[in-house]
């Protein structure tokens, strides 16, 4: 799964939608408090921690989450994952955790598409 095809799966998960505005002159995408004009624009939740932790507070079930996360960070590091591994996980696993957790995911376990 491509980085822009992640960013725009949690995206619209926590609420972006890709739509017209000003009676269909401009497309753009909006969440109803802000919007931005490109992909490239939303927010950069493989790099931004701030930006998981937003999109963190709409999983319904954080046992769900917490088991996908701990697989994660267990196929990068090939270990055991402690507490502290999840509280060090990066922007990258929180997200790919997340969108296994949504059922977005697709791909390979290394983030491509095979």
């Amino acid at each position: 799964m491509s980085p822009k095809s992640q960013r725009i799966a949690i995206a619209k998960a926590c609420g972006w939608k890709w739509h017209s505005r000003i009676k269909g002159s401009i497309k753009v995408w909006d969440n109803g408090l802000d919007y931005v004009f490109y992909d490239s624009d939303l927010p950069d939740y493989l790099k931004d921690r701030n930006a998981m932790h937003e999109a963190l507070l709409t999983l319904p079930d954080n046992d769900e989450f917490t088991a996908h996360l701990d697989q994660v960070i267990y196929e990068d590091t090939g270990r055991l994952v402690s507490k502290m591994d999840r509280v060090r996980a990066t922007a990258k696993q929180l997200a790919k955790a997340y969108l296994v957790t949504i059922g977005k995911w697709e791909g390979g376990s290394d983030g491509t598409n095979s």
